[in-house]
């Protein structure tokens, strides 16, 4: 806060809404350009961590989900990290579909196009993550038993369009069937 009062009432207020310092009329331009440094330098402190977060959650919440179709998960251990990560165990259906490219296409070109697909189907009803193999894999989540499979097969038919139109890559999707309930989306 720069402010020409004094009073000790506006430093107490500054101090209750986590005011970083209190600068008093006349300014003193050294100061100033120290105190703008130092906050600088805290938000770019913030972003980085804030940033690492948002890494850690995406790295476990591909590590439940690989482990969730693999069938390597407990149900309590599942139930806690679904709060946390924000993955639905209430729905319909789920299914399941792995995404794969030729190995013979660079991964410099592969892994940014999985990457870009899990930052968008990060959270919601369709989720992605890498399965243990290096494919894409994604988990749909329904709120209502679909009628058919149609819907299913045009959202995965329109990332392999994605694919080809954005990377000139072929993909080749498979999908499972129909789970109904989360544990047994090992057999979807």
């Amino acid at each position: 806060i720069l402010s020409g009062y004094s009073d000790y009432d506006y430093l107490k207020a500054a101090i209750r809404l986590g005011v970083d310092n209190y600068l008093l009329k006349p300014i003193d331009n050294d100061e100033l350009i120290s105190n703008l440094k130092n906050a600088v330098s805290e938000i770019e402190k913030e972003a980085a961590i804030s940033l690492q977060i948002r890494q850690g959650t995406v790295l476990l919440r591909s590590n439940t989900l690989r482990r969730l179709v693999t069938g390597n998960i407990s149900p309590e251990e599942l139930k806690e990290k679904a709060e946390f990560l924000h993955i639905p165990l209430d729905a319909e259906r789920y299914l399941c579909a792995v995404c794969s490219m030729n190995r013979q296409i660079p991964a410099g070109i592969r892994e940014p196009f999985f990457r870009d697909v899990i930052a968008e189907k990060s959270s919601g009803r369709q989720m992605a993550f890498m399965d243990g193999d290096g494919n894409l894999a994604l988990l749909l989540i329904y709120d209502e038993v679909p009628e058919d499979r149609q819907g299913t097969q045009q959202e995965l038919e329109e990332l392999a369009e994605k694919a080809v139109r954005e990377r000139e890559i072929p993909l080749m999707i498979g999908a499972g069937k129909l789970a109904e309930k989360i544990g047994q989306i090992r057999e979807s």
